[in-house]
């Protein structure tokens, strides 16, 4: 008989490919509907920045507004951000959505090489373990995100389902495809390096002969090289030939970037401690414990399958012995899933431990949960032990939100109608690079965050030569409703620029506004702290310029300044304002007009504090009503370049219910009267 004509194969392939993208689709539609609109945090810092800036060609113009994270290869946002703009809200989201059910297709396509082909009502089997592996929690929390990790699970899945099928089959394209789909995933993003290891092994064991596993790994090397070449070549030579480290700033330590500090900017928060933590994280991540993530989540699965991976390695040495007992071992291509797996993890583990980087283990471990029982155990009793993992590991799992909005309040960025540009915009607060494709297209904009870039070579020359010759004249802050670190002011007055106001708000991403402000070139300071001149008033009201006097450096664990109102600004029991007063050579006197909140019955008294140094304390009555309270400022220190630090202390010592303690309208510097500041 002749062998059936391609067309015939192709039709009679696709179609449950299909149904799976389908049905996929489906589901992870109806979970993105039912969230709202994407607001994660790297969204608003670097997934829409890097792709507006690939697009726009901003990357040698721009320094550093989305930070750190502004150099990573932008490729992968580059769909999520066309869809962004140039959809509404939710068919974007449902865009969005249709490529990471791709990663449905992948799992189903592993999951037929992982299960046995004689197993009864396999297809409903098969089915079970994909939704055991899509269930998890890091995949089910980035649907309908812009994170990359979900849809970038695809490849990663059918490079080890190449590795697999190219051993069953001795197929050397298999080994090469297997290589150049991992490499390429590794390519868009360095943290999928970390499945290289697994593969290695996973051709390495179950010991298929020193000559198959040489060819298989060189095989498999080329590939890998190949398709880290092919999508992240162009950008890593762009970085090496622009800032002298392909994978900036990531190992400067090592390539030696004149424009970051010898750093390695890796990120240890999520890193177990001690071998003996190291050990305990599944337990953690089983129970809800989240130590691999900020926010709360449980997942089971990678515990439950560590405890199947004792059996079935055991089974495995076991039955190369000739003495060996009539167990039933696991099948050759799910020992190499499971050696995949446990090599890929404690890479994972040892590098970063951030869990939304390890998607397709979590993925993987729930195909193996149903999977493994089938061939450790016989007939029914496998397929229930399966079955009964799969709905523990399903039932067990709580995904975390990054956040979002409700649909009818979707977000928009719209700058002020009053703001001037283009102009150079000086990012002083993150996540604020989302801003970037929402402002004028000639703008430019400088990180002045103390993030460890731009501290020589070509970043900081550009900033410099951007301040010199700013674009249209104009230098505006971009920033938060949040106090400024002292931090970022030290980097301002690195830069001469000090900001002035006025000052412009717009509604933000997230609770807060973000707020423009325009800045002054002013020569170098040892800090930049805005100029109070003798009789100018500041306004802390929403529509004011008061935010650029607020610090945020005050003790630990002490509530500062809350988000400006109409009404004014709200401090907590500790609050920092910096500013340089104009001096005349008299005493001078700030005096601020300010009021109690609280419950009506309360009293309180408020002790200032000047340069560190006891200056006034005020009575403040109970009332509702605004109060003027003075303060002669002392001879300023020349130590401190004219920098005044004024901190509002409450002297009642708070408790659980403690509420913040004034709130702040305005503050204007006057010449003292004869005698006013001697009494």
């Amino acid at each position: 008989m002749e062998p059936p004509d391609l067309r015939y194969r192709l039709l009679a392939f696709w179609p449950v490919p299909l149904l799976v993208w389908a049905l996929g689709f489906a589901l992870f539609a109806a979970r993105a509907l039912w969230m709202g609109q994407d607001s994660n945090w790297d969204l608003q810092n670097y997934h829409d920045y890097g792709a507006h800036a690939l697009l726009q060609g901003r990357y040698d113009g721009d320094v550093g507004p989305a930070g750190i994270q502004g150099y990573f290869n932008p490729v992968p946002y580059v769909i999520p951000y066309l869809l962004r703009h140039g959809l509404a809200p939710i068919p974007a989201t449902l865009g969005l959505v249709a490529l990471q059910a791709l990663t449905v297709v992948a799992a189903w396509m592993l999951a037929g090489a992982l299960l046995d082909e004689k197993l009864p009502r396999r297809p409903l089997i098969r089915l079970l373990a994909v939704v055991a592996g899509m269930a998890s929690a890091m995949a089910i929390s980035e649907i309908g995100t812009t994170f990359a990790d979900l849809f970038m699970a695809a490849p990663i899945l059918l490079g080890l389902l190449a590795l697999l099928r190219g051993c069953e089959r001795g197929d050397h394209r298999l080994f090469a495809l297997a290589g150049l789909l991992v490499g390429g995933a590794a390519g868009l993003k360095l943290t999928n390096f970390v499945f290289a290891p697994g593969l290695a092994l996973a051709i390495l064991l179950p010991w298929p002969g020193l000559h198959a596993a040489w060819g298989a790994t060189w095989r498999t090397a080329l590939g890998g090289l190949t398709g880290v070449l092919l999508t992240g070549g162009i950008w890593g030579g762009f970085l090496w030939v622009t800032l002298g480290n392909p994978i900036f700033p990531a190992l400067n330590q090592v390539f030696g970037s004149p424009s970051a500090l010898p750093h390695a900017f890796a990120d240890p928060r999520f890193l177990p401690g001690s071998i003996a933590e190291a050990v305990r994280y599944p337990l953690d991540i089983a129970l809800g414990g989240h130590p691999t993530a900020e926010l709360a989540f449980r997942d089971p699965r990678m515990l439950l399958v560590l405890l199947l991976a004792l059996p079935s390695l055991g089974r495995a040495l076991r039955a190369r012995r000739p003495d060996a007992a009539p167990l039933r071992p696991a099948s050759p291509g799910q020992l190499r899933a499971l050696v995949f797996l446990l090599a890929s993890g404690a890479t994972w583990l040892s590098l970063f431990s951030i869990h939304r980087y390890a998607v397709p283990l979590d993925i993987l471990a729930g195909l193996l949960l149903v999977a493994l029982p089938t061939a450790l155990l016989p007939g029914k009793a496998g397929i229930r032990a399966g079955l009964a993992l799969a709905l523990l590991a399903v039932l067990g799992t709580r995904a975390p939100d990054w956040f979002h909005r409700a649909w009818a309040d979707a977000y928009h960025p719209a700058p002020p109608s009053a703001l001037p540009q283009p102009a150079t915009m000086l990012v002083t607060h993150a996540p604020l690079g989302y801003w970037v494709s929402a402002l004028a297209k000639e703008s430019r904009f400088y990180g002045v965050l103390d993030n460890d870039i731009a501290e020589g070579g070509p970043l900081l020359e550009r900033i410099r030569a951007g301040l010199d010759a700013p674009v249209s004249g104009r230098i505006w802050t971009l920033g938060k409703d949040e106090p400024m670190a002292e931090s970022t002011r030290a980097m301002l007055a690195r830069h001469g620029v000090v900001p002035t106001g006025p000052c412009l708000r717009a509604p933000g991403w997230w609770d807060s506004s973000t707020i423009f402000c325009a800045a002054t070139r002013a020569g170098r300071r040892n800090f930049a702290a805005p100029d109070l001149a003798i009789g100018e008033r500041v306004d802390f009201t929403s529509a004011g310029s008061g935010w650029i006097y607020l610090s945020a450096d005050i003790p630990p664990g002490k509530p500062g300044w809350h988000p400006a109102s109409a009404e004014g600004t709200e401090a907590g029991d500790t609050a920092r304002l910096v500013l340089r007063p104009a001096s005349s050579g008299q005493p001078r006197i700030l005096d601020f007009e300010l009021r109690r909140v609280g419950p009506a019955r309360q009293a309180a008294r408020i002790r200032m504090l000047a340069n560190g140094q006891p200056a006034t304390d005020w009575p403040l009555g109970a009332g509702p009503g605004w109060s003027i309270r003075s303060l002669c400022l002392p001879l300023s220190d020349p130590a401190q370049g004219g920098v005044f630090d004024l901190y509002f202390l409450d002297t009642e010592r708070p408790g659980p219910e403690h509420q913040p303690g004034l709130i702040l309208r305005s503050m204007s510097l006057r010449e003292a009267g004869p005698g006013e500041c001697t009494r």
